[in-house]
């Protein structure tokens, strides 16, 4: 397993610059028992956000993947995250156009309104938990879009310089072959090649991480965030 991280910062006007990425490697097996697997998941992201804190750019925000069996154990540290390392934590679950609903009994009602992005709540064990749905399709196209813009041009995207291969073959693993409308939804439809996509991920749950501070493809609508940092949920290497 490994944790896909980059960090990403945000211009009022969408405009992005990829400070940092890689795969931090950690040791858990699909094997062990639900409780230990929560555990070393908690353990593992306890280990990272000290990691983090100690970078010179602090982050305004952690998003955490929590899909899938990850969610558990991603939820209790984010209970817990922004006291450990000082950064404000949270657990999104990336769903693509046919699972994302913005309604249902664990949506948080009044809330300010975001771009393809919201948040849920509900009680486990005794405690209040919060996470954000974002729509992954959506969010997927608008970043590999944003890679294809100039430089420093509104709502494109820029790399560190260096060797970026690997990078790209995840980033263009998934290639956006149509999109459609039908009942009033907006239908996307992807061609994956075999191979790892995590950056892609990553990359994508971090523009939706941007939206959840204020900062989509409108621009500003909230103050903006100095950075955001994000990071995929474990994954199989």
């Amino acid at each position: 397993f490994g944790l896909a991280v980059g960090t990403l910062g945000f211009g009022v006007d969408q405009t992005c610059a990829v400070l940092w990425y890689g795969l931090r490697p950690c040791k858990i097996s699909d094997g062990l028992p639900k409780p230990e697997f929560d555990r070393q998941i908690y353990a593992n992201l306890a280990a990272h956000g000290k990691e983090i804190a100690a970078t010179p750019c602090m982050p305004q925000l952690w998003a955490v993947d929590a899909g899938g069996k990850n969610f558990d154990g991603v939820m209790r540290y984010a209970l817990d995250g922004q006291a450990q390392c000082g950064i404000i934590t949270h657990g999104f679950r990336g769903t693509g156009w046919k699972g994302y609903r913005e309604y249902g009994k664990t949506y948080v009602k009044n809330q300010l309104r975001r771009e393809m992005c919201h948040i849920r709540a509900d009680h486990k064990d005794g405690r209040r938990i919060t996470w954000v749905p974002w729509q992954s399709d959506y969010w997927k196209e608008i970043t590999q879009r944003a890679m294809l813009g100039d430089i420093g041009a509104p709502g494109s995207c820029s790399l560190p310089a260096g060797n970026h291969d690997v990078f790209a073959a995840q980033f263009c693993n998934e290639k956006l072959a149509g999109k459609t409308e039908a009942a009033g939804k907006v239908i996307w439809v992807y061609n994956r090649t075999p191979g790892k996509n995590d950056l892609l991920d990553a990359m994508a749950q971090g523009y939706a991480a941007a939206a959840f501070c204020g900062t989509g493809t409108g621009g500003e609508q909230a103050p903006a965030p100095k950075a955001v940092y994000f990071t995929g949920k474990p994954k199989r290497r």
